[in-house]
């Protein structure tokens, strides 16, 4: 009735998961990293940690199909661009859990030195090393002009080196 209040119980479903363990290519447990789960068809991601020994679990997840990451410490580090994934795989969650394990690959290292075009070694510039698929590295030089690339997967990266003042270096 107009003005009335009524008090209605709703049950809500519990959120689907995805669980499974993470281990390095010799089968050891993978922790410190963070699973990441994105949903191929929306804007929903769900994140985890995994514990020490390698199990991790991710819940609350819409019904339907995912693509689930694992990411060096987490999605991004230190405000920098995210880093590319050291495992990845999908996953369909639509009729209820499912499992997931991973092997986790600690990727290759690019590392080298920047100069500067006097050929002097060049401190605090930005080097980024990217692939089409989107997935990107980025690390900045030391006093020396050294600069570390971790956790890179195989394929083809174009390099830019941008120095202090934002200009274009390579």
């Amino acid at each position: 009735a107009a003005g009335a209040h009524t008090a209605q119980d709703v049950v809500l479903e519990r959120g689907r998961t995805v669980s499974g363990t993470l281990t390095s290519p010799d089968g050891a447990p993978c922790v410190g990293h963070t699973v990441v789960c994105a949903a191929l068809d929306g804007d929903a991601r769900r994140r985890a940690r995994p514990d020490e020994e390698g199990r991790y679990l991710v819940e609350n997840l819409y019904p339907g199909r995912y693509r689930v990451l694992v990411m060096v410490g987490g999605e991004e580090r230190g405000g920098r661009a995210p880093q590319q994934p050291r495992a990845e795989g999908q996953v369909d969650v639509t009729t209820g859990p499912a499992r997931l394990d991973l092997v986790v690959h600690a990727g290759a290292v690019l590392a080298g030195v920047v100069t500067g075009p006097d050929g002097q070694p060049l401190a605090g510039a930005t080097v980024a090393a990217s692939v089409p698929e989107g997935h990107r590295a980025m690390s900045g030089s030391d006093e020396q002009g050294a600069f570390r690339l971790e956790g890179l997967q195989p394929g083809t990266y174009r390099l830019l080196v941008r120095g202090q003042g934002d200009h274009l270096v390579s």
